[in-house]
């Protein structure tokens, strides 16, 4: 791995997607794209988001780590992964038990954040997207007993995400910590 990898965790309509966005366009970041065989949302389209997948077909990736949450199949290509962290620092979206498989295949080189949002802001920005209800609070209630289940995960940071869409500052300090940490990482 040439660059950082960036990991960034949060439950629900935490923000993951649109921080890891905001760093991709405005500061060149790689953005490594998730597998899934869930459906895809009204505007969410397929390699960009995610790449939307049947059984068989995520069946054949190879993997760094895989995941089912709510009734689906999430996963980290191999390829993916290392054809981006060639060219840049690169950002993935995971699940926590995400962060403890990626740390174990690179020891030393992974900088991982969890986003913190309260549930009443989850729950608006989820119906905002146009989540049903009842999936709304299906996934406030996974999140709840999965979340707690995988609170012995230590991150390299804790930022708060309150605000309706991401604060540059916010932003700024996550990119201040990745680089100061990867720094570290490398000596």
């Amino acid at each position: 791995m040439k660059h950082p990898l960036f990991i960034l965790t949060g439950k629900s309509g935490s923000g993951k997607t649109t921080i890891s966005n905001r760093l991709r366009d405005d500061f060149d970041w790689e953005e490594s794209v998730s597998l899934t065989t869930r459906d895809p949302r009204e505007g969410e389209r397929n390699g960009i988001e995610y790449v939307f997948l049947e059984d068989d077909e995520f069946s054949q990736v190879e993997l760094y780590e895989s995941v089912v949450f709510n009734g689906n199949k999430y996963g980290t290509s191999k390829k993916e992964i290392d054809d981006k962290t060639a060219r840049a620092p690169t950002i993935l979206v995971a699940d926590p038990l995400g962060v403890d498989h990626m740390r174990e295949e690179f020891p030393g080189t992974v900088v991982a954040i969890q986003l913190i949002v309260d549930d009443s802001i989850r729950r608006r920005r989820m119906l905002g997207r146009g989540d049903p209800e009842d999936k709304v609070e299906e996934r406030l209630s996974n999140d709840a007993r999965y979340w707690d289940q995988s609170s012995q995960i230590q991150y390299d940071g804790y930022f708060r995400n309150n605000m309706d869409g991401p604060p540059r500052l916010l932003l700024l300090n996550i990119v201040e910590l990745v680089g100061r940490l990867s720094q570290s990482y490398a000596k």
